[in-house]
């Protein structure tokens, strides 16, 4: 299992949680956004004038990045989808946890297609909310939707300030989040999966060190949008 190491300095740290969240299955454009982001934090804090130490290996990951301009909408794209398949995962651990009926992959995608339905990304651009997109987004992020999840479930279920989830006060507790929601998608199997493994696969999902210790959502505030959306649910004929 791919396992996100962390160093306890919390720039270098929150620069490669970003950068597995964005790149999970890419380690040269994760190694590429790792570099700029931590050369970027020691840009903001240098002086005027003064003259910054680079590695070789930095500046060689920075030369061959993509341009400034193309990295930040390649980094916009990849947020969208990681968000969609943060909520897909968001969705189950809200089933399971308040006991609705048979939570499943397909609820949960119904439920982000509705969700997007009547929302928009944080630029104002539509949510893609095609069954086809989300599950992509699935594929593409299921390694790492614990940590989106987390992101997500902010919203909705407060253990951060607004904005503040990525600051040093919040840091520690979205990776706690994260870490019991990786909990629970490397145990939960759907109850009528045709294939009975758990949501999140335990040999390729990136897990948080041990350091970290799992921090589970004690809210009994019901899910009562989810609840509604779930009432409209009917299940795929089968053929």
């Amino acid at each position: 299992m791919p396992i996100i190491k962390l160093s306890g300095e919390y720039s270098s740290d929150l620069g490669w949680v970003h950068a597995v969240m964005a790149y999970p299955d890419d380690k040269q454009l994760r190694d590429q956004f790792f570099a700029v982001c931590m050369e970027d934090v020691k840009l903001r804090e240098a002086k005027t004038q003064q003259i910054l130490p680079v590695s070789t290996e930095t500046l060689r990951l920075i030369l061959e990045a993509p341009g400034s301009t193309e990295f930040n909408r390649m980094n916009r794209e990849k947020t969208k989808r990681g968000v969609m398949a943060g909520n897909i995962l968001a969705s189950m651990y809200l089933m399971d946890k308040f006991s609705i009926t048979e939570p499943s992959m397909n609820k949960a995608i119904f439920v982000v297609q509705k969700f997007a339905a009547s929302a928009t990304y944080g630029d104002g651009s539509e949510i893609a909310k095609s069954e086809r997109m989300v599950r992509e987004a699935w594929s593409q992020f299921h390694s790492v939707a614990h940590l989106w999840a987390a992101v997500e479930l902010n919203k909705a279920y407060q253990y951060a300030q607004k904005n503040e989830i990525f600051s040093p006060k919040y840091f520690h507790d979205f990776l706690g989040v994260a870490a019991s929601l990786y909990e629970f998608g490397i145990s939960f199997v759907p109850l009528r999966a045709k294939i009975k493994k758990p949501i999140l696969d335990p040999n390729t999902s990136w897990v948080l060190p041990d350091t970290v210790s799992p921090q589970h959502l004690k809210s009994d505030r019901r899910p009562i949008k989810m609840e509604k959306i779930l009432k409209k649910y009917r299940a795929p004929s089968q053929h």
